[in-house]
């Protein structure tokens, strides 16, 4: 694991509840947001930047709100300082864009590190929508809005926009992140079921909050040194030089590999995602590119950023819910979700023990593993027929390859 979110992920779980796979996302987001344009991939006709966006959801009780609000802190106290606003309109934030934009015409050096706040390079407009209450910042059901931010998700050139009061907005560049919280119940009203079909949703990464088992009546301060040192790295990275991301010859393969048989999701709800998972992928080896001060993303980059992602694309249908299932969607989605942390698989026995609330019997499981296994998400040691019952399930070697279990489970258990 890169060093920095070791060490942030055991920073965190000294003095707060919140799960670890949240803490690291704002994590992951915040890394994304200081780096900006500053890294680049070339990809064909454009380049891929770091940007994120990313929706932690969960009750109101799940403490969402203190990893948001903790991360957002810490890149104010390294000297970023491009936040939106946390409630308002599609217009009002496309005016600040625009104004902020005008504002930095005259921009020069943007890397003095004698400056108080970091400004964004001449050209650009940086902002981090960091609102640990996100409908109050979409509001609900705003799909022009949600539509316009997804726009923004990978645009390289200026943007254009046409407003009621404001007129024609302009502004250059964006560099859009986006780390919001909301409860289960709440991103219903934000992202209608029509809105799966919107693009914006295929840009998201949607985090489950759940408990831990760590408890504290009264939470002790942060460690200060810890704190300094992050804050530390965070400055680094908001005042480094651009450097362009480079692919080695086994990494372009093993990045080539994962393109060509990664299987899209067996839940048509995650189609459009399906599309733009590549991209994803590539951000977040960006990301990691950051935390290990490099520029060259080397394979076991790709296996720790594959790790993570593939397991947060299996806790992602939990936080849509019901919106738009179809039937069987919540077995796959365990199925799958238990045998990526099971080295040696499960036998069909045990895995009925696992799942029984999710199907009515044992020929629906099989069932359920016959359509699995048909999209070649699973891999039985029987045909799965009703004569022939299989024994053992496991993950494809195809899917496997490229996942670090250990690493999956130390993120998961071992700062729980």
């Amino acid at each position: 694991m890169a060093q920095f979110l070791d060490d942030y992920l055991k920073f965190t779980a000294e003095f707060t509840e919140t799960n670890s796979i949240v803490h690291a996302w704002s994590f992951i987001t915040a890394i994304g947001t200081l780096v900006g344009r500053k890294k680049y991939l070339p990809f064909g006709a454009k380049n891929i930047y770091p940007n994120m966006y990313v929706m932690i959801v969960g009750d109101p009780a799940s403490r969402k709100s203190t990893a948001i609000k903790l991360i957002k802190d810490l890149c104010e106290d390294a000297g970023y300082g491009e936040f939106a606003f946390e409630s308002g309109s599609k217009e009002s934030y496309f005016n600040s864009l625009a104004r902020r934009s005008s504002d930095l015409a005259t921009s020069i050096d943007v890397y003095d590190t004698n400056d108080e706040k970091w400004e964004p390079p001449h050209g650009e407009t940086h902002s981090f929508i960091c609102s640990d209450e996100f409908q109050d910042f979409i509001g609900t059901n705003n799909i022009s809005f949600i539509s316009a931010l997804g726009d923004l998700w990978d645009r390289e050139r200026d943007y254009t926009y046409e407003t009621i009061k404001h007129g024609i907005l302009k502004f250059g560049k964006p560099c859009i992140s986006v780390l919001g919280g909301t409860t289960p119940s709440t991103f219903s009203n934000i992202f209608p079921a029509h809105a799966i079909e919107q693009g914006f949703l295929s840009r998201l990464l949607m985090i489950p909050c759940k408990g831990t088992a760590r408890s504290y009546a009264f939470p002790p301060p942060p460690d200060t040194a810890k704190k300094e040192s992050l804050i530390k790295f965070f400055s680094s990275l908001l005042y480094d030089e651009p450097h362009e991301i480079e692919l080695t010859s086994g990494s372009r393969r093993m990045l080539t590999e994962i393109y060509e048989t990664w299987v899209s999701p067996f839940d048509s709800r995650f189609a459009g995602y399906a599309g733009r998972r590549h991209t994803h992928l590539l951000k977040l080896c960006i990301i990691f590119c950051a935390l290990y001060s490099t520029n060259i993303i080397t394979e076991d980059i790709i296996v720790e950023a594959h790790s993570i992602l593939m397991y947060t694309e299996l806790m992602m249908p939990d936080v849509i819910g019901e919106m738009g299932k179809g039937p069987h969607t919540s077995a796959m989605n365990l199925i799958l979700n238990t045998l990526t942390t099971r080295k040696d698989g499960l036998s069909i026995t045990d895995l009925y023990k696992l799942i029984y609330r999710e199907v009515k019997s044992m020929d629906e499981l099989n069932h359920v593993l016959n359509l699995l296994r048909a999209a070649e998400r699973i891999v039985t040691d029987a045909t799965g027929t009703n004569h022939a019952i299989p024994t053992k399930i496991t993950i494809p070697t195809a899917l496997e390859k490229f996942i670090d279990k250990k690493y999956v489970q130390s993120l998961v258990e071992i700062y729980i």
